[in-house]
């Protein structure tokens, strides 16, 4: 599994600086994290790289790479879980994330739909009182530019397990 941090994600992790890994995993297990604000309150978004299917995390007690691992595990199973993929979780992201690989982005596509996606989030939870997971699901509802306007939901049980 290979997790593509922005800067003020691995500061926030305490990870060294970060280099470019290839990509030589499956679909589901390229995911970009990053950092955003909402009501003073610091949250991570993590997102698919193929299909932009996204979490967020309440970013509390995230300080580094095997808390923030668990905490996304378990978030990405429940959402998983909702999307009717759970079989996808168990028989491919769990076994794919005994190795995790930290990397520099690479994709500015992925990072320009992720800085959009925070400022969805952000407006959610601080004018209309949704919590991370109101906002995860409403992100995974909405299509992007990136997606060619399909919703990640759709984009990723549509991914080959391979």
């Amino acid at each position: 599994m290979i997790f593509h941090c922005t800067e003020k994600m691995r500061k926030k992790l305490h990870l060294p600086p970060l280099t470019q890994v290839a990509d030589e995993t499956g679909p589901h297990l390229r995911w970009y994290v990053n950092v955003f604000t909402a009501q003073r309150v610091q949250y991570v978004l993590t997102t698919n790289a193929a299909s932009l299917l996204s979490v967020v995390l309440p970013g509390r007690g995230l300080t580094d790479g095997a808390a923030y691992q668990r905490a996304f595990l378990e978030s990405l199973g429940t959402c998983l879980g909702e999307l009717e993929q759970r079989l996808v979780f168990e028989r491919v992201i769990l076994p794919g994330s005994a190795a995790v690989v930290y990397s520099k982005t690479a994709n500015r596509s992925v990072l320009g739909t992720m800085k959009e996606m925070a400022y969805e989030c952000s407006y959610g939870m601080e004018y209309q009182g949704m919590d991370a997971g109101d906002v995860t699901r409403r992100l995974n509802k909405t299509p992007y530019t990136a997606n060619k306007y399909k919703y990640p939901r759709e984009v990723f049980a549509s991914l080959s397990l391979r």
